[in-house]
C-alpha cells in the first residue's frame, strides 16, 4: 500500500520509517472495517496496532522517539475516526481508554530514554572520532608527495610511546580530553533539562542555552540535534494526547447525557491546557477540515461532528500571522461516511473551460 507521501523514499532510514508507514496502514484498514460496518474487526486491528506501536515507544534512540512521536498523531486520528463512526459499544470505548490510560507517560519515557542512549552515542562517537594531531599532520600530501617529514613528526609526538611527553603531544592530548569534557558536560545539561521536574525548567533552559552556546568541537555541532526543536515536537505531541483522552472523556458524556456538552466544564473534571503555550484546549461543535485547492491555497470544509484543537505550530506566532490550518486538532466526524471534497479546477482548468464556452 502506498502513500502520496511515501516515507520510505523520502528519507534515508527506512528501518526506522517502517513503524510510521505501517500505522498508517493499520489506520487505514481501521477506516475500511469501520466503513463496512464491523467494528469488531476495527477493535481487533486496533488491538494489533496497540501491541506494535509499544515496540516503538521502547525504542533506545532518540531518532526512535521521534518516530513513536509520530505514530502517535496516526494514532490519535484512528482514535477520532473510531468515536465518530458511532460503532463501538461502551465496552468498546472502555477498552480503548485502557489502552490510551498512562499515553503521557509512556510518551516522555520514551523521550527520556531516547536522550540518554544519545548522550553516550554522541560521547562514544566523540571519542572515537578525536583523532591524534600526528596522524592528521602524517597523511597530509601535496602533489602527491608528503608535505610533513614523518621522522620529524615521529620526534616531536614521541610522548605516545616514551615515558618522556614533548609538549606538542601534551598539547594534543590536553586539548582531546578538553573537547570530550565539553561533551559530557553538554550531555548532562541535555539530561537534566528533560529529566528534571517544571519548577526548575526556565533555570535548566537557561543552563542548557549556555552549555550549547560553548560547542568549540565542530563534530559535536555535527552529532548534536536541535534539542529545543525537538522538545517542541514532544509538547506538541503530548498536547494530542492530552485531547485525546479529553475526546474520549465527551464520547461518555455523550453516551450518559444523550448530548454534547455544551462546554468543556460540563465535563466536570480538571481540563488540560496546550504544553507549549498554556492555552485551554478550544472546543467546536462542527468539525472542520483543512486542505489546498489547486492553486495551493488553504480551504476549509466544515462537517458534522465536533473537535477540539490547540495553537500547535501558532505558538509564539503573532496574532496577525496564526492561522486556523496550523492548529493541532482531534477530530470527530460523525456524518459516514465522509464525504469527499469537492474537486476544485486549477487556473489551467478553468482557462480551458473557458475557452471552450467561448
Amino acid at each position: 500500500m502506498c502513500f502520496p507521501n511515501d516515507y520510505l523514499t523520502l528519507t534515508l532510514m527506512p528501518h526506522l520509517n517502517y513503524y510510521r508507514t505501517v500505522m498508517k496502514y493499520f489506520s487505514s484498514r481501521i477506516i475500511v472495517a469501520l466503513e463496512d460496518k464491523k467494528p469488531s474487526e476495527a477493535m481487533r486491528l486496533f488491538r494489533l496496532a496497540d501491541k506494535f506501536q509499544e515496540n516503538v515507544l521502547q525504542s533506545n534512540f532518540l531518532i526512535g522517539a521521534l518516530v513513536a512521536i509520530s505514530c502517535e498523531y496516526t494514532r490519535s486520528e484512528t482514535i477520532g475516526a473510531m468515536l465518530g463512526s458511532g460503532l463501538l459499544s461502551d465496552d468498546n470505548l472502555s477498552e480503548i481508554q485502557d489502552l490510551n490510560h498512562n499515553r503521557e507517560a509512556k510518551i516522555r519515557n520514551a523521550m527520556r530514554y531516547g536522550l540518554r542512549a544519545e548522550a553516550y552515542l554522541v560521547i562514544e562517537t566523540v571519542m572515537r572520532l578525536l583523532v591524534p594531531y600526528p596522524k592528521i599532520m602524517s597523511e597530509i600530501q601535496y602533489d602527491g608527495q608528503w608535505q610533513y617529514e614523518e621522522p620529524l613528526l615521529r620526534f616531536l609526538f614521541r610522548g605516545n610511546t616514551t615515558f618522556f611527553p614533548t609538549p606538542p603531544c601534551l598539547w594534543t592530548e590536553a586539548i582531546q580530553q578538553r573537547y570530550l569534557l565539553y561533551a559530557m558536560r553538554h550531555q548532562r545539561a541535555v539530561i537534566r533539562y528533560f529529566d528534571d521536574p517544571t519548577s526548575q525548567r526556565e533555570i535548566l533552559r537557561t543552563d542548557l542555552k549556555r552549555e550549547l552556546a560553548t560547542r568549540e568541537l565542530y563534530l559535536e555541532r555535527m552529532l548534536q540535534p536541535d534539542y529545543f526543536t525537538e522538545e517542541r515536537h514532544l509538547q506538541r505531541i503530548l498536547t494530542i494526547s492530552k485531547m485525546t483522552d479529553l475526546g474520549l472523556q465527551i464520547e461518555q458524556f455523550r453516551r450518559k447525557h444523550g448530548h454534547l456538552p455544551g462546554t468543556l466544564d460540563e465535563l466536570g473534571i480538571p481540563l488540560p491546557v496546550d504544553a507549549l503555550s498554556g492555552e485551554p484546549i478550544r472546543f467546536t461543535h462542527f468539525a472542520r477540515l483543512f486542505g489546498e485547492d489547486g492553486n495551493g491555497h488553504t480551504i476549509s470544509r466544515d462537517l458534522p461532528g465536533w473537535q477540539l484543537s490547540a495553537p500547535g505550530w501558532n505558538h509564539e506566532k503573532a496574532l496577525e500571522e496564526r492561522k486556523e490550518s496550523l492548529r493541532d486538532f482531534f477530530t470527530v466526524i460523525t456524518g459516514w461516511p465522509v464525504p469527499a471534497p469537492a474537486e476544485i479546477a486549477t487556473n489551467e482548468t478553468a482557462r480551458h473551460s473557458g475557452k471552450q464556452k467561448h
